[in-house]
């Protein structure tokens, strides 16, 4: 694939597809008479070069664009804000309230999100730590916090805010109700993120589960005519109804799994190593980046009283009830 890809939706939604290793991801623009959105920045590196290549293609000058917006807090969707935001430095730039103290923060974000592996003794792999930390950015101010309801107004071109909890506590979607239109970058992650050829690359990253469910549930309410996001290529009709039993079914067998390897006291390194090649053929050693559901499942698990956990000697250790 080239660095990246512009395809003109309509005249006034397009997508910018941008080459991560063996990934592809799509970011999205709007254009209204008011301006332009732009939706997601990709990480550092992606916005330094093609994305600021591809806006330089489709003309985009610093005053053309009214709002940036990030769905959520990660390093390949919110890494490239401080690039956009000396390119557009006349743009809000906004994002779910419930994220704006991460994303304004980039090593804040690190921290709270990777301490997790010390403090439950899962091992990481030291690249894909690096890269995660080099390609989070740098700090940007965020003029806006942003919740359910909420709408940007780009003149012949309405874009409410669907509030999509679950990959992070403030992750929002774009909802177009004039074309039942959702773009709803990484909310929902099926059984898996793909690669290009459509095989398993990387693990699903939701945290909270309950959240996550509840909104696969509120973004299926809207009857979306298509459904545009960040990794997977635009579904259409039963194909959205498909992905969605996907997501959902993929945490009902992760819960069934972590219950079964789980019968005597167990480190989460040890549940981590059980689960991850019963729950997916992946292409790479994806392992490690279990964690961040699994305190998630952990955490909703003790709260039903079907799991219990405690600190054993310098682990914690977890046990099915």
């Amino acid at each position: 694939m080239k660095p990246y890809q512009i395809n003109k939706l309509d005249n006034h939604h397009f997508q910018i597809k941008l080459a991560l290793g063996n990934i592809d991801l799509s970011l999205f623009l709007f254009k209204g008479e008011k301006g332009w959105l732009i939706f997601d920045s990709g990480c550092y590196s992606q916005a330094q070069g093609p994305l600021k290549n591809a806006l330089k293609t489709l003309k985009i000058g610093e005053n053309d664009v009214r709002f940036v917006v990030v769905s959520h807090v990660d390093s390949y969707i919110s890494g490239g804000l401080s690039v956009l935001r000396k390119m557009f430095p006349s743009a809000v730039f906004v994002c779910g309230e419930g994220d704006r103290n991460y994303i304004s923060n980039p090593e804040k974000y690190i921290n709270s999100k990777f301490k997790a592996y010390d403090e439950y003794g899962v091992k990481i792999d030291p690249a894909f730590l690096k890269n995660i930390k080099e390609e989070a950015g740098n700090s940007v101010h965020i003029d806006l916090g942003v919740k359910e309801h909420e709408v940007f107004d780009l003149g012949g071109v309405q874009l409410q805010v669907v509030a999509a909890a679950g990959v992070s506590d403030g992750c929002i979607t774009l909802w177009n109700a004039a074309k039942k239109w959702l773009f709803a970058s990484a909310s929902v992650q099926g059984a898996f993120v793909p690669n290009r050829d459509g095989t398993p690359a990387r693990f699903p990253a939701y945290r909270e589960v309950h959240s996550y469910l509840s909104s696969i549930e509120r973004i299926d309410a809207l009857k979306p005519e298509i459904y545009f996001s960040a990794y997977w290529p635009a579904l259409q009709g039963g194909e959205i109804a498909r992905f969605f039993k996907d997501s959902k079914d993929f945490v009902s067998r992760y819960d069934r799994l972590i219950l079964q390897s789980s019968r005597s006291p167990q480190t989460a390194g040890d549940i981590v190593a059980a689960c991850h090649p019963r729950l997916g053929q992946w292409t790479a050693n994806t392992g490690y980046t279990m964690i961040f559901s699994l305190l998630g499942h952990f955490n909703r698990l003790m709260k039903q009283r079907k799991m219990k956990g405690a600190k054993n000697g310098a682990n914690y250790k977890f046990q099915s009830l």
